[in-house]
């Protein structure tokens, strides 16, 4: 009786370690299930993530490349405008060239005959007034095309020749004092001979 107690106690030991085993190897595999479903979520958040993050980037370089399709486009036909806008303007610079030849030709012919009629008249003041007013205008006449042909090449210059000039100034400085100590030594000079020669007629 004793033993088949004894036995039925070892029984139970036994059954009670597989048991216990058993329920640690279910929790670790638990654990286990409970580590991977968390990994693999992230990993399809990721995934998502990133696919959408591509996807953007795909329609954002479409959108570039339409963009910069565009922007050729329009350089084409901005520079394709400016060559144009250049040859008109040459043209018409070229055809107000000519008129103002024309017309400088012609001032100059009524201002001879002006200036001719005002000397038969005994007027040779006039007459020069009146050439000099002529060469004026003819002047201003010559300069107008030249100006508005390089407006740009004008406006660039005039920087450097600020600088130019600055520096002309610079070196021109030493040059104006040292005619004007010639030109003190000449007077210096001029005073001693007319101290000499008054001294010679008093003697």
């Amino acid at each position: 009786m004793a033993g088949g107690i004894d036995k039925l106690k070892q029984q139970l030991d036994r059954l009670r370690g597989k048991a216990e085993r058993a329920a640690a190897a279910v929790q670790m595999h638990q654990d286990r299930l409970a580590e991977a479903t968390k990994a693999d979520d992230l990993a399809q958040k990721q995934h998502r993530r990133i696919k959408d993050s591509l996807t953007q980037a795909k329609k954002t370089a479409k959108q570039l490349a339409k963009e910069a399709d565009e922007a050729l486009q329009l350089k084409k036909s901005a520079r394709k405008d400016r060559r144009s806008a250049e040859k008109d303007l040459a043209r018409n610079q070229e055809a107000a060239a000519k008129q103002m030849a024309k017309l400088v030709e012609l001032q100059a012919a009524e201002t001879t005959q002006d200036a001719t009629d005002q000397l038969k008249a005994g007027n040779a003041k006039d007459a020069v007034r009146t050439v000099g007013r002529t060469a004026a205008r003819k002047t201003s006449g010559l300069r107008a095309p030249r100006r508005t042909a390089a407006k740009k090449s004008a406006a660039k210059r005039s920087t450097v020749a600020k600088s130019t000039a600055k520096k002309t100034s610079a070196k021109k400085t030493p040059a104006k004092r040292s005619t004007a100590a010639k030109s003190t030594a000449k007077r210096s000079t001029a005073k001693r001979s007319t101290t000499t020669r008054t001294g010679r007629k008093r003697s």
